[in-house]
């Protein structure tokens, strides 16, 4: 996904399926978001913030951006869920890699 730098828009999404590709049932899961720079993996601007059940029944589940998690220097970043409450969680989301977050310098530095 690609985000403006400083911008709230589009927020993170992801659906969860099980080992055989089944959509998990997400309704009533806690959710968490964590993001980190894919070149300095130590660089965390988000770390275990509150994700949301999107459409529990479709498996889908995202994080809405807060103030400050855009406003970071452009590059590459990998996002990952952590689901809890569900039977057989923990899962983490994506299992397999992790959610390629792109910031994009912004043209105009005003509002």
């Amino acid at each position: 996904m690609i985000v403006k730098r400083g911008d709230l828009f589009p927020d993170v999404e992801a659906i969860v399926k099980d080992e055989n590709g089944n959509v998990v049932n997400t309704t009533g899961a806690t959710i968490l978001f964590t993001m980190r720079a894919a070149r300095n993996t130590s660089y965390r601007p988000v770390q275990a913030a509150a994700g949301v059940v999107v459409n529990g029944p479709l498996g889908k589940i995202g994080y809405n951006w807060i103030s400050g998690d855009t406003e970071i220097a452009a590059g590459t970043y990998e996002g990952e869920f952590k689901v809890s409450g569900l039977v057989g969680g923990p899962y983490r989301v994506p299992t397999d890699g992790y959610v390629t977050i792109v910031v994009e310098e912004r043209l105009s530095t005003s509002a």
